[in-house]
């Protein structure tokens, strides 16, 4: 049986329900043998989940999910095997800090605006790691009776365009590859479903070394199409469940979404010759 390998799965830290020790966890009861936590900008959560995966046998690969900007639509970046202790990782997850605890006092400005009654405080309580996002300020909405579902609250009021959002100062995604390819990481453009075809082939010019060929939002025949993708433009293939766990309800997807522990050795494969040339 092949070995499985998960490199999409979310924490506290950022927006999933679950601690550290709790992920790792439920992903070793999945049967996964290698796997990456990428927590929305921040690192915080990996040096315990390498620490929980050695203790289990299994191997936890340093991993991010970047917030970009390719022109003017948000694309998510994957990011992994890079120096995740570095000053310059460090500086760019407190930028991202304080920007989205700006954003979110903005939003929250726009959503009482609105006769919507909800405070900073009650979206911290909602945020159990350092990393506020668009989910915290959902689940406090709910919390406080403004919506009933995280649906109606974004398609309602804080989803792209709607009355309540605001946009984050990301970095581009040119520079989020430069970052990673300093800190002898790779850059894989993240869920490639929900980007349309041409913001798709921005990204791979703009220095990708990678495509999430697997994940939930791709069905069969999109994940065939991006492995040919991948394939055409010689990109290295990843993939995950993009767990987060909570009232996502998404555990059945541990172990359901992987790819083949052979493709993290190709990735290896790949920065060990970039290294030696």
């Amino acid at each position: 049986m092949n070995q499985k390998a998960d490199l999409h799965t979310h924490t506290i830290c950022s927006d999933g329900a679950l601690d550290t020790k709790a992920l790792v966890d439920k992903i070793h009861a999945a049967g996964i043998s290698i796997f990456s936590v990428t927590d929305h900008d921040t690192v915080e959560a990996v040096p315990a989940a390498m620490e929980a995966a050695k203790a289990l046998g299994m191997e936890c690969i340093p991993g991010i999910e970047m917030s970009t900007k390719l022109g003017n639509i948000d694309v998510h970046l994957l990011g992994y095997f890079f120096n995740h202790t570095s000053p310059a990782m460090k500086e760019y997850t407190e930028n991202s800090k304080s920007q989205r605890i700006r954003r979110a006092e903005r939003m929250i400005g726009k959503l009482n605006a609105l006769n919507l009654t909800i405070t900073m405080d009650d979206v911290m309580k909602q945020a159990k790691g350092p990393v506020i996002g668009r989910p915290h300020i959902a689940a406090a909405m709910i919390a406080n009776k403004c919506v009933v579902t995280f649906s109606e609250a974004f398609q309602k009021y804080i989803g792209n365009g709607g009355p309540a959002y605001e946009p984050l100062n990301y970095l581009t995604f040119s520079e989020a590859v430069e970052l990673l390819h300093s800190l002898g990481g790779i850059a894989v453009i993240a869920h490639p479903a929900v980007l349309s075809e041409e913001i798709l082939l921005q990204a791979i010019n703009g220095g990708a070394d990678g495509i999430e060929t697997i994940h939930p939002s791709s069905n069969a025949a999109q994940t065939e199409t991006f492995r040919s993708i991948a394939s055409e433009y010689f990109l290295l293939e990843t993939g995950g469940s993009d767990f987060h766990g909570g009232a996502r309800n998404d555990l059945a997807n541990l172990g359901k979404y992987w790819i083949p522990v052979e493709r993290v050795e190709k990735i290896r494969t790949s920065l060990n010759l970039q290294i030696n040339e």
